[in-house]
């Protein structure tokens, strides 16, 4: 219920196509609290109050990384969510104290053992800004090349990939990357080659 006295459900009020409003009830892994947002449906003045719950992440980064040869560094590893073994940008959550940037070359680094280069923002999205409180910062790294090896943390297993821009073109038409907010700035990227932004 919404007065905080059971966890793990939460009750929302739900604007039916007849006009009217229904209640349900739906099991979800968060708790609720005491606090609701009012919706307004402007052509009748009525009024119906949800239950407002959001879900708190640090902000994310990940990286578009070109070799200086136009390779571009690619990761594989398995997420158990989907339970896929699929290709991905590097990534990762950016720490306390760090800018966005200093975030994104920290995890190439670590994850592939590519850095330098030169660094252009590519863009920032939401994963779902109607539940979610944080950002995905993008980065484009232009001519980076291998200078350390992998420092990986103790939870992560994942192998490092340098594929032609024609080979990760087939990867995104053949969907064979389902992290959305991967795909979406390698389509930026492949739409608009940055180059004159400033990091």
């Amino acid at each position: 219920s919404v007065n905080g006295k059971n966890e793990g459900r939460i009750r929302i009020c739900v604007f039916s196509p007849k006009s009217s409003f229904e209640k349900y009830r739906s099991d979800c892994f968060i708790s609720a609290n005491d606090t609701f947002l009012s919706i307004y449906k402007p052509s009748t003045w009525w009024k119906m109050q949800c239950a407002r719950y959001v879900l708190e992440y640090p902000d994310w980064v990940n990286v578009i990384a070109i070799t200086r040869d136009g390779q571009f560094v690619m990761e594989r590893q398995y997420r158990h969510g989907a339970q896929v073994t699929c290709y991905e940008l590097p990534c990762g959550v950016m720490e306390a104290g760090e800018t966005p940037l200093e975030a994104a070359k920290r995890e190439l680094l670590e994850e592939t053992g590519y850095g330098n280069g030169a660094w252009y923002k590519l863009m920032t999205l939401s994963a779902n800004p109607s539940t979610t409180n944080n950002l995905t910062h993008s980065f484009v790294a232009i001519g980076v090349e291998k200078i350390s090896e992998q420092h990986l943390d103790a939870t992560e297993d994942l192998t490092v990939h340098l594929l032609s821009e024609e080979e990760v073109r087939s990867l995104l038409r053949n969907n064979e990357m389902l992290q959305a907010l991967m795909v979406a700035p390698l389509l930026q990227y492949f739409m608009h080659p940055v180059g004159q932004q400033e990091p």
